[in-house]
């Protein structure tokens, strides 16, 4: 699993260890390594080893929240006062992505969109209890999930599954294509998609 921070402006923002006594993200000054007061909550559940593998932070365009997913839990703090926004245990593994007000979280029983601000649900999509799910992207106009050795293609204002793609692995855009990587078997697979990382 991953241990990614985010640099905003002069800040890097990096996952707390899983296990510390607290949840939530380190904050150090980029340019001094200088260590500021963390972003912490406490934890929803026991240590889970592997099971939520990417502790990657995501932060907004606008510099103001940050979110993190720790043991299962999407954890979104304010950055303007330090404090947690709000956090919610789903099963999620992953934040696929924060785009205009919206973050979009993925895990063993949905892939969803809420409102970054409040958490509120924008739509929600059931992954299947058996579903590895591999990765995901955010584009302008889609959000890709890899699931069950398929990409799900999802329209990104409803949540609509608009189709399938047999292909398995990681999915990065270039432009004109949607590429999907399976390092492990020695196969790229792409697709002529028209759109822009989100």
């Amino acid at each position: 699993g991953g241990y990614v921070p985010a640099v905003f402006g002069d800040r890097a923002y990096v996952p707390r260890d899983p296990n510390s006594p607290s949840a939530g993200i380190n904050v150090v000054v980029a340019s001094t390594g200088i260590v500021l007061p963390p972003l912490t909550t406490s934890h929803s559940d026991p240590p889970s080893g592997s099971l939520y593998p990417d502790r990657t932070v995501a932060i907004d365009r606008s510099g103001r929240f940050a979110a993190i997913v720790d043991r299962g839990t999407l954890m979104v703090f304010d950055l303007a006062n330090g404090r947690l926004a709000w956090r919610l245990h789903r099963g999620y593994d992953q934040v696929s992505a924060i785009r205009d007000g919206v973050i979009y979280a993925s895990g063993f029983r949905a892939f969803d969109a809420r409102e970054l601000a409040t958490g509120r649900i924008v739509w929600s999509q059931p992954t299947p209890v058996s579903s590895f799910d591999h990765g995901s992207i955010v584009t302008d106009s889609h959000a890709f999930l890899t699931r069950d050795g398929r990409v799900g293609v999802f329209e990104l204002t409803t949540g609509a599954l608009q189709r399938e793609l047999d292909a398995y692995g990681v999915c990065s855009i270039a432009p004109g294509l949607l590429m999907v990587i399976a390092s492990n078997q020695g196969i790229v697979s792409a697709f002529e998609f028209d759109a822009r990382p989100g």
